[in-house]
């Protein structure tokens, strides 16, 4: 078997206890025919077999093998937790200041989208949700996300391969939204803004970097005011519109992706990439700012809402059908009380 295509799967296999068995299985078979071939080597320069090397095969392999023995029976006697995963995430590098920021907005965001589905999809009254303070309420929501979203993506890595993971979910829940919910269709939802900005982004790093965070942070939050009436067809600052955009950009979903949606485009959860780009790019240089005084902050958090913070992502993609269910049950039984 051609190792180069074995050995990456056998490593995502690796996550897993089943995984183990194959590597030590891999492994065992790779040692044997080592210490075969080499054997009379090895009976020399054993005193320094931890640095030898015979046709480009590194010696560490027996390490790697025998620590995945003893991972395996810890895990098979109930005792491995600490080993479940390799290597084991150290939560003594987040900050807890973010962790808590971003819990208390998934919560905001899992009640809101509740009530959004008990008004709107199950037709319940509440007149409070329906003016201005509800709108307030999930714009303060989605430009925490956004912000926060832009902050954590100038400190992390790999931002490229993860905004493509991201994205990846935001056409699966278009995807989800149009076989199963079809009258709530979800069409360039902020899961797709979010991947759309961590890859235009991440592309862009060494470029963005170089502008200075005291000059790039107010430019961008002035990007987003002036362009924040975009998708209704002006210009302007904030929500007071200045400039009319020409009816002609209008046309299509390419053009409503971008923030010019077509007459008859239609979405229960739509953002663009313009505005919310710049709002992105506020929080990337909010980061080159401020970014080590904030990360400085020694805070243990608040349990609860550091574990939601660091699971958001997947919260946000399952939350919904729960949420929808919950509101079904809900309003099935206040029906049959009434």
């Amino acid at each position: 078997l051609d190792t180069r295509f074995w050995r990456p799967l056998l490593y995502q296999l690796s996550y897993t206890p089943i995984g183990d068995f194959i590597i030590i299985a891999h492994q065992v078979s790779f040692v044997k025919g080592f210490f075969k071939k080499n054997s009379e080597i090895l009976k020399k320069i054993a005193p320094g077999m931890e640095q030898a090397h015979f046709g480009g095969a590194h010696l560490d392999i027996v390490r790697a093998f025998m620590y995945n023995i003893i991972r395996i029976i810890m895990i098979s006697s109930g005792g491995g937790e600490c080993l479940a995963r390799f290597p084991k995430k150290d939560l003594s590098a987040r900050c807890a200041l973010l962790d808590v920021l971003r819990g208390v907005t998934v919560l905001n965001m899992v009640f809101f989208h509740a009530m959004y589905d008990y008004v709107y999809v199950f037709g319940n009254p509440a007149a409070w949700f329906t003016g201005r303070g509800a709108f307030i309420w999930q714009q303060a929501i989605c430009c925490t996300f956004i912000t926060l979203s832009g902050f954590c993506a100038a400190m992390g890595k790999h931002t490229v391969r993860r905004g493509a993971i991201v994205f990846a979910l935001g056409a699966a829940v278009t995807l989800v939204t149009l076989l199963f919910m079809p009258e709530e269709l979800i069409v360039f939802g902020v899961l797709t803004l979010i991947g759309s900005c961590m890859l235009l982004v991440g592309a862009a790093k060494p470029f963005l970097q170089k502008v200075p965070a005291a000059a790039g942070l107010p430019l961008s939050f002035a990007l987003f005011a002036f362009t924040r009436l975009v998708n209704g067809g002006a210009l302007g600052i904030f929500f007071h519109p200045l400039v009319k955009l020409p009816a002609g950009l209008y046309r299509d979903y390419i053009t409503a992706y971008f923030g010019f949606p077509f007459p008859e485009f239609v979405s229960s959860d739509y953002f663009s990439l313009i505005p919310w780009l710049f709002l992105f790019l506020t929080g990337f240089y909010l980061h080159g700012l401020c970014g080590k005084q904030i990360l400085a902050v020694r805070w243990q958090g608040i349990p609860v809402l550091n574990f939601i913070g660091r699971h958001a992502l997947e919260i946000y993609v399952i939350h919904q059908p729960v949420v929808y269910g919950l509101m079904w049950l809900c309003d099935t039984l206040l029906r049959h009380a009434a």
